[in-house]
C-alpha cells in the first residue's frame, strides 16, 4: 500500500522549473546595522528603575539551594592496611607456579609418517626398513625428505616446530615428551600411520626465584581479601545505617569509622565528595533531604561506599539588591541602548521608504554593507544569519518603491535590509533539475502517505486496552 501511493506521486515540468529557479535566485541587498553598543553611552538608568526591575525578577536573582552533609565511608585502600599475608599461602601459591611451568614445556621435533590407510602390513615394514637406515646412520632429516607422507613438513625434512602438550595426538605427544634430546623413538602408530620421531630440542618456561614471584603473590592475596572484607564492611555499613535511620553515631561505632563534613553545596555543584553527581543527587532526595534520614550505601567507585546525612540545610533565596544593582543596571542600560537603536532604524527605515538616497543616511553608529548576486547560503557573507533568512523572505516592492525591512539581530542590535534587486538564474543544469524533481517527489509521496493513513485512522473504530499502559 505504501509502495501503491508512493508511486502516484508525480511534479509538473512547470513546478520543477519554478522550484529550481527559487532555489538558484540570487539578490542584491543593502544592509544598515545598528549597533546597539554604539548607542549604549546615551542610555541612562535610575536607582528606582533597578530596584523596580528587581522586584520584578527577583526569581532570576536566587542564592540557590544548598546543603552540608556528614558522611561515612570505606574504601579498599584503607582496608588493606590492616591485612597480613600468610606465607604459608605464598608458599603454596609458588608450588603452583612451578608447576604450572612445567607443564608449559615445549619440544622441538622432527618425524617420518608413512600413511597406513591402503595397506597397514606394507606401512609397517617400509617405516621399519627407514628406521634400519637411520639406525646405521643415515641422515632423519634427508630420509624424512625422500620417503615421508606428510605434505606439510616433508619438504622441511620433517621439521614440525616448536611442540607444547596438548597440540598433537595423544601415541605422538607420549611418545615426543618420553624422549630425551637427540633421540630417535621407535615406531609409533597413531590414527595417520606409523612415525619415527626425532626430539631435536627442549626449552621451557624460565622459572622465577621465589623471592621476585612473592610480591606478585602478596598482591594477589591482599585483593582477594580486601575484596571479600570489603563487600562484608559494606554490608555491615548497609545494614547499620539502615537500623539507626537518625543518626550516623552507630555506624561509627559499629565499624570503627570516623564520621567526616563536606562544605557547602548546591544541586549542581559541589568539592570533594561532593564532587560526585551522585552524591549531590542523594543529598537532595525525599529521604535525605526531605526526611532527614541517612542514606542507602552510595558507590563512588567499585572500590569506595559512603552513607551520609544532612547536617545542615539552606534554602534558596534571593540576592541582596546590593549584589546584583550594578548587573541589574549593565542589563536595563543595554535594553535602553537597543530601544535606542531600534528608534533610529525605524527612522531611516521611513526615510528610504520616502525615497532616500541609502547612503546619506549613514552616522555614527550606522554601518552600511552592500552584497550583490547573494545566494540563500551565502552564510559567510553577511554578519549575521538573520540577515540572509530575511533576505529570502522578503517580496519586490510594488510601485517602483523601495522594500525594506527591520530585521532583530542574533548577535544584538537591529539592521534595516533593502532588497534592491532580485535576479533569476539564466539556465538551469538538468542535474539541478533532477535533483529539485526528486526531493519534490520524495515529500509529495511522504505527505500523500501520512494523509492516507489518517485518514485510515479517521474512518477505523480502534480499541485500546488501557491497563497496559497504567
Amino acid at each position: 500500500m505504501q509502495s501503491a501511493i508512493a508511486n502516484t506521486a508525480f511534479v509538473t515540468k512547470k513546478e520543477v522549473n519554478a522550484l529550481a529557479e527559487l532555489n538558484e535566485q540570487t539578490r542584491d541587498i543593502s544592509v544598515l546595522t545598528f549597533n546597539a553598543v554604539d548607542f549604549s553611552s546615551d542610555a541612562s538608568v535610575t536607582a528606582e528603575e533597578i530596584k523596580q526591575y528587581y522586584e520584578a525578577n527577583t526569581q532570576r536573582f536566587m542564592l540557590p539551594e544548598k546543603v552540608k552533609v556528614d558522611y561515612v565511608e570505606i574504601t579498599s585502600e584503607s582496608l588493606s592496611e590492616n591485612i597480613e599475608v600468610s606465607e604459608a599461602k605464598i608458599t603454596k601459591m609458588y608450588d603452583d607456579y612451578l608447576a604450572s611451568v612445567s607443564g608449559r614445556e615445549e619440544r622441538q621435533a622432527s618425524h617420518i609418517l608413512i600413511s597406513a590407510s591402503d595397506d597397514k602390513a606394507a606401512a609397517l615394514i617400509k617405516i621399519e626398513s627407514l628406521k634400519q637406515e637411520i639406525e646405521q646412520g643415515a641422515d632423519f632429516s634427508e630420509v624424512a625428505s625422500q620417503h615421508s607422507q606428510d605434505p606439510g613438513s616433508a619438504s622441511q625434512g620433517g621439521d614440525l616446530g616448536w611442540i607444547a602438550l596438548g597440540e598433537m595426538v595423544k601415541p605422538f605427544e607420549q611418545a615426543l615428551f618420553d624422549m630425551k634430546k637427540g633421540a630417535v623413538s621407535e615406531i609409533v602408530e597413531s590414527q595417520f600411520g606409523y612415525h619415527l620421531i626425532k626430539l631435536n630440542d627442549i626449552r621451557s618456561e624460565t622459572v622465577v626465584p621465589l623471592a621476585v614471584k612473592r610480591y606478585e603473590f602478596e598482591e594477589e592475596l591482599k585483593n582477594d581479601a580486601v575484596a571479600s572484607m570489603f563487600y562484608d564492611q559494606s554490608e555491615h555499613l548497609a545494614s547499620k545505617a539502615y537500623e539507626n535511620p537518625d543518626s550516623l553515631g552507630a555506624v561509627v561505632d559499629a565499624l570503627a569509622l570516623k564520621a567526616q563534613t563536606t562544605d557547602f553545596f548546591t544541586r549542581g555543584e559541589g568539592k570533594g565528595i561532593a564532587a560526585n553527581k551522585k552524591v549531590r543527587e542523594i543529598a537532595f532526595s525525599p529521604l535525605v533531604l526531605g526526611q532527614g534520614s541517612n542514606s542507602d550505601v552510595i558507590e563512588i567507585s567499585p572500590t569506595h561506599v559512603i552513607v551520609l546525612r544532612i547536617n545542615e540545610h539552606v534554602p534558596a533565596a534571593p540576592i541582596p539588591l546590593e549584589g546584583v544593582s550594578s548587573k541589574i543596571e549593565s542589563l536595563l542600560k543595554t535594553q535602553a541602548a537597543h530601544k535606542q537603536a531600534t528608534a533610529a532604524a525605524l527612522k531611516v527605515k521611513t526615510k528610504i521608504e520616502a525615497g532616500e538616497a541609502i547612503e546619506s543616511l549613514v552616522t555614527d553608529g550606522v554601518s552600511m554593507q552592500t552584497l550583490s548576486a547573494l545566494k540563500r547560503d551565502d552564510m559567510a557573507k553577511v554578519s549575521d544569519p538573520m540577515i540572509l533568512f530575511n533576505a529570502f523572505k522578503m517580496a519586490p516592492a510594488d510601485n517602483a518603491k523601495v522594500s525594506v525591512k527591520e530585521v532583530e539581530l542574533m548577535k544584538g542590535g537591529v539592521a534595516l535590509v533593502v532588497l534592491n534587486k532580485v535576479n533569476m538564474p539564466e539556465s538551469i543544469a538538468q542535474s539541478q533539475l533532477d535533483q529539485v524533481k526528486s526531493e519534490v517527489l520524495r515529500e509529495k509521496a511522504i505527505r500523500d502517505f501520512s494523509s492516507a493513513v489518517y485518514a485510515i485512522q479517521k474512518d477505523a473504530d480502534i480499541d485500546k486496552n488501557t491497563r497496559l499502559t497504567d
